[in-house]
């Protein structure tokens, strides 16, 4: 797979051609404009301390916390 660089018209005309609509062409011209542009370099472990409030935990203590859950009753 390689990477096509197409002028946002041109990008937007082919979306709209292929059936989205024109409030979905619109938002994927932005959101691709912004990828390239760089704009979504994020880090997941502040993002979920953002949006949570909470730190972030490992697998490993999901795993353990939540053991129970998963497991069948005997």
């Amino acid at each position: 797979m390689r990477y096509l660089h197409l002028p946002s018209p041109l990008f937007k005309l082919i979306l709209r051609l292929t059936g989205n609509s024109r409030w979905m062409a619109d938002g994927l011209v932005a959101q691709f404009s912004d990828v390239v542009a760089g704009h979504h370099e994020i880090n997941p472990t502040f993002e979920i301390k953002r949006l949570t409030g909470v730190a972030p935990r490992s697998f490993s203590d999901f795993v353990r916390d939540h053991r129970d859950e998963f497991v069948p009753n005997k």
